[in-house]
């Protein structure tokens, strides 16, 4: 499918006769295309599917600081999918002010449980102690790929933790909110 036809049909897949999600479209387009074919294309784009297809084709580009210039330009869009993903990118790429900016208590998306582990566990890969109180927040979260992507972020950013002494999200939860009391 050509870029012009997963842009047509990303509102409507099943009536353009793809099973593909709209992840597959866009990690298709990532490999097809370069990044800036695909923010041309972008730029100045209103209807939402094509912009999101867009913008997680370029999620899904390889590390690059030009793409994350171009995302740092869509992490405040009204779009509230292509702002978190922007974002993303570039918290991916462990850019202090991204860090910041998503783990900030003002900043909550409505992102899919398995998206919202990934970027916990990237917080944590990251190694990124300011948030650490959005880590321990992510501890009682509904979803339990995020509590564990959570503890396990605390874990990376504080390998000196008494692992064996934390055995669930509650303790771990104490233990860390104790710790960063007694930083303060």
């Amino acid at each position: 499918m050509t870029l012009d036809e997963s842009l047509t049909c990303v509102a409507h897949l099943d009536a353009c006769g793809t099973q593909a999600t709209l992840w597959e479209l866009a990690e298709g387009l990532a490999q097809r295309y370069p990044a800036e074919v695909l923010w041309r294309r972008l730029r100045g784009m209103t209807d939402p599917y094509p912009r999101r297809l867009l913008v997680f084709a370029l999620y899904e580009q390889p590390s690059s600081a030009t793409v994350a210039t171009r995302m740092r330009g869509l992490d405040n869009d009204t779009d509230e999918e292509v702002a978190y993903y922007a974002l993303n990118y570039r918290v991916k790429r462990c850019e202090p002010d991204a860090l910041a900016k998503m783990t900030s208590p003002r900043s909550r998306y409505d992102a899919p449980c398995e998206q919202w582990a990934t970027t916990f566990a990237q917080v944590g890969a990251c190694r990124y102690e300011p948030g650490a109180p959005f880590l321990v927040g992510g501890l009682r979260h509904a979803c339990l790929n995020v509590v564990r992507a959570s503890e396990g972020a605390l874990l990376s950013i504080y390998p000196d933790a008494p692992k064996a002494q934390l055995a669930t999200p509650e303790q771990v939860a104490a233990y860390f909110l104790a710790r960063m009391k007694r930083r303060h």
